[in-house]
Order: C-alpha cells, then sequence, then structure tokens
C-alpha cells in the first residue's frame, strides 16, 4: 500500500516529507486511537483530505495498517514474503520450458541446497552460539533454546532496554501493572516518549504488553523484558518459548525419504518410520473404548 504512494503522490512538490511521515503515522502510533489522531494531523499539514488515493486507502486502513493485526500471530511476517521467498527459489531452477524430466532432476538438486543450508544453521546453533549476559534472564533462556537467528531478535529487544525505563503503578499480590516509557523517534508533531502498560503476574506466569509485539511476532517486548528485570523475575514460562523457533525441534518434514539422505538421516529415517507404525496403531487402539482412550492420553 505506501509502495503505491509513489504512484499516487509522487507528483506533489513535498513527496519526500509526505513519504516520511506517513511511514512514521503507520509504523510508529502506539495504538488505533494514536494513528487516527496521526493520520489527521498528516492529511491536514500537506492538504491531502482531498486526494483520492488517501480517501481510498483510509478506508480500507484495517486491511493494511499493522496496529488492525497486531494481535494475530503471523511469526512477525506483514507481507506474503513466505511464498514470494519459495518462488523465488525455485525460480533459480525452473522456467516455464523446463521438461518433466528436467524438473524432477532439479527438484532434487533445489531440495538438497536447502537441507544443506539447514544443517550449516543447525550446526552453527550448536558449536558456535551466540553470546549471552547471564545478568539477564530473559538472555539465558532464549539463547540456550532459540536458533541464532531468532536468538539476535531477543538481543535486539534487549538492546532497546537502554532506550526504556519502567514505573511500578500497582502492586496487588502476585499481580504487577508497570509503565514502561521508551524513547522513539517520532513525527515533530509528536513527544518522543511512548507509553505502555505491562502487567506481570507471577502466580500464572502471564506476561502482557499493549504493544503486543510477542501476539504478532512470537518474541518478549523490551517492555516486558524492562518489567521482567524490574520485578526480578527469574523464570520465564514455556508458553513464552515457541517451538517453532527451537534449534533443538526435529521438524515433521526430516523424515521424508529422498535421494540425498546421508547414512545419519537413514537412522533418523528409520527411527521415525517404527514411531509411525506404532503411532498409527495406538490410535487405532485408543477409538475401542474409554478405557482405552483415556490410557493413550495419559
Amino acid at each position: 500500500m505506501l509502495r503505491n504512494g509513489a504512484k499516487n503522490l509522487g507528483s506533489n512538490p513535498r513527496y519526500d516529507e509526505i513519504k516520511s511521515d506517513l511511514n512514521d503515522v503507520v509504523y510508529e502510533s502506539k495504538d488505533i486511537d494514536d494513528f487516527e489522531e496521526s493520520w489527521e494531523l498528516f492529511v491536514v499539514k500537506f492538504g491531502l483530505r482531498d486526494n483520492s488515493w488517501i480517501k481510498e486507502v483510509y478506508a480500507k486502513r484495517e486491511s493494511w495498517v499493522p496496529l488492525y493485526s497486531k494481535n494475530i500471530f503471523c511469526a512477525g511476517m506483514s507481507s506474503t514474503q513466505r511464498s514470494e521467498q519459495t518462488n523465488r527459489f525455485f525460480k533459480i531452477y525452473f522456467n516455464p520450458q523446463t521438461t518433466l524430466f528436467t524438473f524432477l532432476a532439479n527438484y532434487e538438486n533445489a531440495l538438497r541446497v536447502k537441507v544443506e543450508e539447514e544443517e550449516k544453521l543447525n550446526f552453527a546453533c550448536t558449536n558456535k552460539p551466540c553470546r549471552y549476559d547471564k545478568n539477564v534472564i530473559v538472555e539465558e533462556v532464549f539463547q540456550r533454546a532459540y536458533s541464532n537467528v531468532m536468538f539476535a531478535k531477543v538481543k535486539k529487544e534487549v538492546y532497546g532496554l537502554i532506550h526504556t525505563n519502567a514505573v511500578i503503578k500497582m502492586n496487588i499480590g502476585t499481580f504487577s501493572l508497570l509503565v514502561v516509557t521508551e524513547e522513539v523517534k517520532h513525527p515533530f508533531w509528536k513527544p518522543r516518549d511512548k507509553k505502555y502498560d505491562v502487567s506481570i503476574d507471577t502466580a500464572s506466569g502471564a506476561f502482557t504488553c499493549t504493544c503486543q509485539r510477542f501476539e504478532f511476532k512470537g518474541i518478549l517486548c523490551r517492555h516486558i523484558i524492562r518489567a521482567l528485570l524490574l520485578k526480578k523475575v527469574q523464570l520465564i514460562p514455556d508458553k513464552y518459548i515457541l517451538s517453532w523457533f527451537r534449534k533443538d525441534l526435529v521438524r515433521g518434514y526430516e523424515h521424508i525419504q529422498v535421494g540425498y539422505h546421508t547414512s545419519a538421516k537413514s537412522e533418523r529415517l528409520k527411527r521415525s518410520l517404527a514411531v509411525t507404525l506404532r503411532n498409527g496403531y495406538l490410535y487405532r487402539l485408543a477409538l475401542h473404548s474409554d478405557e482405552a482412550f483415556a490410557l493413550y492420553n495419559r
């Protein structure tokens, strides 16, 4: 949507200013009310109230402005990048003129490249782990659990602590409500400080922040991390350590038999087939009676 702005607003002599401020309005607004206020100020500043494209994108704002979907988990992806990256990768090996025979051979080669890349990353996670600060519980926990790529994102949030400050607003038993202030770059009409409400319940292990970065990206935000440090929390619940980011996770597709399996892969394949066979038997057995189903669950 924003790339289309160059087509529709590029002829405006103040386009460079418009582009910069529009990005700030879309990506730097704290919440929906903040976005609505910033959008109105943006439109007035540049005299765009009657612009047809501005009217159109504003009417569709719930479909493209990140604030309206930040409570939906997307692993941080805000576009069709997953399918686009896959398409780009396979286009290296195929084109519309590729014959079926060539397709089969090139497909195997393409998958072999992917497997080799993943094996290198797995090796790096095990033998070249990222450094971490033992005094920061979040770093110690996620360095042990996450792949290097995902831990780097956690480190980025920890680095952001230098711009944040937290104040305890309320304490009721194990529940605490904090206000976390973050100094950020803002449009000229806004203050440089953003405030977020963070709640910490040590009994239930529930952490929430109004920025909802965990809900969208699956990474604990710097606001929650600041609150955890202030409250001296020494335990990160398992629900905040997402399985698909872990470096010790065995992916489901790794048991598929293909021509490029190494001897180690072949042994894993044998184990996978044995597990699959037993799981199929237990699945059918559990359907026979309530007692069998209860035993299966246990």
